[in-house]
């Protein structure tokens, strides 16, 4: 079925797999991961979108997975760079300006950035596997906060909330 020479070595669709997203990440692509599947080899002879649903069942595969893993790290794209990277969005500020009717504009002093707070919040928590991606609201930010306050307190972690917060 698949040419593998050893249970830990990849076929060739998922070695381009693995290279194309890596590819990805590293040079800030969007591309989705339909379009890297394609590349890949996948979903041909088949219908063409399939090929994210195959490339998303062949990423949970262990080998594949650490290939992965390894490719990003090569990159230079490591786990501590992700985590830095969710770290200062944790701290996330924002800067609204205003025009005035006569041309001058003000800007206001930094204030909490509560989208990019509430996301860096969701990718810690997947990052953790305490929340799977079917699990959070695709769009309502506050029931994305309602989602973690409610996860907080089914994980036995309610009494963290009578603590001081980080963010005031």
């Amino acid at each position: 079925m698949r040419a593998r020479f050893g249970n830990d070595r990849l076929t060739t669709k998922e070695r381009n797999l693995v290279r194309g997203l890596a590819k990805s990440v590293k040079d800030g692509s969007d591309k989705s991961l339909r379009n890297i599947a394609l590349e890949a080899g996948f979903g041909k002879g088949v219908n063409a979108n399939s090929a994210a649903a195959q490339a998303s069942t062949v990423l949970r595969h262990p080998n594949v997975k650490a290939a992965l893993d390894a490719a990003l790290d090569r990159a230079g794209v490591s786990l501590d760079k992700s985590a830095g990277v969710i770290a200062a969005a944790h701290r996330a500020e924002t800067i609204k300006i205003f025009k005035t009717e006569d041309d001058k504009l003000i800007y206001s002093e930094p204030l909490v950035d509560h989208v990019t707070r509430l996301r860096a919040a969701e990718f810690n928590l997947k990052a953790r596997g305490l929340m799977r991606s079917d699990e959070a609201p695709a769009s309502a930010t506050i029931g994305l906060g309602l989602f973690i306050l409610k996860g907080l307190q089914e994980r036995g972690l309610g009494h963290r909330l009578d603590e001081e917060s980080p963010c005031e």
